[in-house]
């Protein structure tokens, strides 16, 4: 323990008051400071109530201390700052101090202020939290101020950037350069279609010849790659001579391409008035310049056509005056010189009834820019009427607005309409007056036309059926055949009915199914399909022909009767002359009743064979000449088969009036050749052919190979009665014979169906 002395003692005791003194100063002025400081002061308990504030803060917030005093700091924040407070103030304890944070408070009178917000923790002897001691300062102005900064800087680069989007945007190339001939500002049409830059800040600082050199340098093979750089150089430097704005027209090549430009220039004056470089704008004129080129040519070509076409061409003003015309108008009014009609209108030469039409029609016309398919009558000098079929345009002069008209003569296509009506006219009375049902059908099969046959063979009105489909006329069980008919119409114009015709049933408006006769013929408009279809009632038709039918069946069956009964008589006839031969002792007699009973068998067999054919008016030769010639054999040869037939007979009809004369002709010669062509036992050929030759003449050959006729055998002075009706009946049927003896005998027998002598 130290021990001190009472003066030791007295002078701590002084110089503690001493610095107790200079505290209590000390805080006084603190709290003159802390009551009269501009800033605000504020202090929050550990749960953030405010346990003091100076004057300044109750000014700045409009308080009252009481108002104030004990109360959550958070109430006083604006909102949006609230919600953050319990996280940002703990952050604040545990970090002992804060600095410039700015929020906004609300005031008393509810508006807001913006404030920033430093400060630090007090604390215990202990070290344990004391209270914040914390300085608010207004900065709403500032804020205001920065906020009106920030959108000032903001309006100009919002400005600066549509200025740049409007020049980028535009396909002019646009562009600012200084007295240097640089580039301080260059749009991206230029930039793309002029100078090939990388962009549009590229250009700021170089001049044309720049980028025209490094495009000639990247084609070192092509001298002329671009030429534009001197051209733009040259008129720059017009403009800064004069000082005035120039237009240029200046062409050249652009990367290798011709192009024109048109071109504005002018100096760049600054705020004080002085020239600080050149502005200009330019656009690319070449598609512009050669439609020019190209308008030219073609005026040229419109006046050629003009003054070579056989229409006619007619320039007039507003009032119908004529300003110009070619040959041909001059030859529909009759007129041999332009001088004649020039300033003259055309009313003049207009019918009189169409003056006041074509009056209208120029006024029209004047007003709408054009007229089409305008048909008016002209009355030329010799006093001969013209259809006219005009279509004008107008075009705008200096002078006034022109109407230019061409003039086709279309009297002959106006006399072939009306001829064409009158046609019609005739062809809807002949359709109307026809008996059949005449319909037309579109490619859906709907009813376009209904004629007053149709209405008299179906029962239904025009009225009832048009619009409606065609099947409503037909049975359900024939649709499907109907439609199968029509099959390919739409595509080819061509179906299984077209023109040939077609049986089937109808359905009249009474529900009575009936025959009809379908037809149809298949027309185009266009791309569609259309079909006219014409309908017979055959009804009467079909019940005569059932009649007929029924008589034909009587007829056929009393035919075949006949027939019948005619081959019978004449087997009766055979055996009545077989019995009269076994009475008969003479022998040449038995003989020709024989060969007599042989030529009515073979009329016998000809009806047999047609009352057995389902013909009664044709016979089978093939099947009638193999009979016939075998009979034959078996009855003049004790021993058929020594004899062999070869008969080659082709397989065609033919009618009775044929039949009878050819097949006796074979009986005679067959027979002749069985008797007297070789002896009993004798081994032989007998051949009979029969075929249809050229140009349908018959051809008969019968002949053998036996011993022959007599050498000088001279068949007309034959006494033989069968070689003499062998030669009588091919003189009835008008026929040839020849004779060969080379191998045996042959007949060669040629003869026309058609002209058999009855």
């Amino acid at each position: 323990m130290v021990n001190l002395s009472v003066s030791d003692l007295q002078k701590q005791i002084a110089r503690k008051d001493r610095e107790i003194e200079k505290l209590k100063g000390l805080e006084q002025k603190f709290r003159l400071f802390y009551q009269n400081s501009p800033l605000g002061f504020q202090s929050l308990d550990e749960k953030g109530n405010f346990l003091d504030v100076n004057p300044a803060w109750l000014e700045m917030m409009g308080y009252e201390r009481d108002e104030v005093i004990g109360k959550y700091f958070a109430e006083f924040l604006a909102r949006g700052f609230k919600e953050d407070f319990n996280t940002n103030f703990s952050k604040f304890k545990k970090a002992g101090d804060i600095s410039y944070v700015e929020f906004a408070m609300k005031r008393k009178d509810g508006s807001l202020v913006d404030v920033s917000f430093s400060g630090r923790i007090g604390k215990k002897p202990d070290g344990s939290f004391d209270r914040t001691h914390c300085i608010i300062t207004d900065i709403t102005q500032r804020k205001r101020a920065e906020e009106a900064l920030q959108a000032s800087e903001k309006k100009h680069k919002s400005l600066y950037s549509m200025m740049r989007l409007m020049c980028d945007n535009v396909p002019d190339m646009i562009w600012a350069k200084d007295l240097e001939k640089k580039y301080i500002f260059a749009n991206k049409a230029i930039c793309e279609n002029l100078l090939n830059a990388n962009d549009t800040h590229e250009p700021s600082g170089k001049t044309d010849i720049f980028f025209a050199n490094r495009e000639r340098d990247s084609h070192p093979d092509v001298q002329d790659y671009h030429t534009f750089g001197e051209i733009c150089a040259d008129s720059d430097e017009v403009v800064l001579q004069s000082k005035k704005p120039h237009r240029f027209d200046e062409f050249g090549n652009i990367k290798g391409e011709f192009l024109r430009l048109d071109v504005y220039k002018a100096p760049f004056w600054d705020e004080n008035g002085q020239m600080i470089g050149t502005v200009g704008c330019g656009r690319d004129v070449t598609a512009e310049k050669r439609a020019e080129e190209a308008l030219r040519e073609s005026e040229g070509k419109y006046q050629l056509i003009v003054e070579n076409t056989d229409t006619g061409f007619v320039a007039i003003d507003e009032t119908g005056e004529v300003i110009d015309a070619n040959e041909p108008y001059m030859r529909l009014i009759g007129v041999d010189h332009l001088e004649k009609i020039i300033g003259h209108s055309v009313l003049e030469w207009t019918a009189p009834e169409e003056r006041e039409n074509n009056a209208t029609a120029v006024a029209l016309c004047t007003e709408q820019g054009y007229i089409q398919d305008f048909e008016t009558i002209y009355l030329n000098r010799d006093g001969i009427r013209k259809n006219i079929l005009i279509n004008a345009i107008v075009t705008t002069t200096p002078e006034g607005k022109h109407l230019h008209s061409l003039c086709r003569d279309i009297t002959e296509r106006k006399q072939a309409d009306e001829e064409l009506r009158e046609s019609e006219i005739k062809y809807r009375s002949v359709v109307q007056t026809a008996g059949d049902a005449i319909i037309i059908l579109d490619e859906d099969k709907t009813i376009l036309s209904w004629n007053r046959g149709a209405e008299q063979v179906f029962g239904f009105l025009e009225k009832e059926v048009i619009g409606k489909s065609i099947v409503m006329m037909l049975p359900e069980n024939q649709i499907d055949e109907y439609k199968s008919g029509i099959e390919g119409v739409e595509t080819t114009g061509e179906s299984k009915l077209l023109s040939t015709g077609m049986e089937m049933m109808g359905v009249r408006k009474n529900g009575v199914e009936f025959p009809i006769d379908l037809s149809l013929s298949a027309w185009k408009v266009g791309d569609k399909a259309h079909l006219t279809m014409i309908v017979r009632d055959i009804s009467e038709r079909k019940k005569t022909e059932a009649d007929i039918r029924s008589s034909l069946k009587e007829k056929d069956v009393l035919l075949e009767e006949v027939h019948h009964r005619v081959k019978n008589n004449l087997q009766v006839i055979s055996s009545l002359l077989n019995l009269q031969a076994k009475r008969t002792d003479d022998g040449l007699s038995s003989e020709v009743i024989r060969q007599s009973q042989d030529r009515i068998k073979t009329i016998a067999l000809v009806h047999e064979k047609l009352y057995q054919s389902k013909d009664f008016t044709q016979i089978n030769w093939s099947d009638y000449i193999n009979t016939l010639v075998r009979n034959l054999r078996y009855s003049y040869r004790e021993n058929p088969e020594d004899i062999t037939l070869q008969l080659e007979v082709q397989d065609f009809s033919g009618d009775i009036d044929t039949a009878i004369p050819c097949a006796l002709i074979v009986n005679e010669l067959v027979t002749n050749s069985l008797k007297h062509g070789f002896a009993e036992g004798e081994k032989g050929i007998i051949h009979v052919s029969l075929r249809v030759a050229d140009q349908g003449v018959i051809s008969l050959v019968v002949g053998d190979n036996g011993g022959g006729l007599p050498e000088g055998f001279d068949i007309t002075k034959s006494q033989s009665l069968g070689l003499q009706l062998v030669q009588t009946l091919i003189e009835q049927m008008d026929g040839t014979l020849k004779l060969y003896r080379e191998h045996g005998t042959e007949f060669n027998i040629e003869f026309e169906p058609a002209l058999i002598e009855g």
